[in-house]
């Protein structure tokens, strides 16, 4: 029994560990999405000076290719690119 119960502590210690390494993993995401949300504001301003469209379909595939490549098999291209549309649907409101 105390086999069972070191092997159940540890595997606590193991999933505890590793949530707290997606916590760290999740700040950093939410980090550089604000980063990307303020960079986003600059290229709207800069659009509204030039007369440019906010929304460019051209460039919407252009990233969305980029990310479905980078992610190769490791993910599922359908997810990835939802996260990304999510993303740029963020990014274009703040370019408004």
């Amino acid at each position: 029994m105390k086999t069972k119960n070191k092997i159940e502590n540890q595997a606590n210690e193991d999933l505890e560990l590793y949530r707290s390494l997606l916590c760290e993993i999740d700040e950093k995401i939410i980090e550089l999405f604000l980063k990307r949300l303020e960079l986003s504001k600059k290229i709207g301003a800069y659009k509204k000076a030039n007369n440019l469209p906010i929304f460019v379909l051209a460039q919407e595939e252009k990233v969305l290719s980029r990310v479905r490549h980078a992610v190769g098999t490791k993910m599922s291209p359908g997810s990835i690119e939802e996260i990304y549309k999510i993303i740029m649907n963020e990014s274009k409101k703040v370019q408004k």
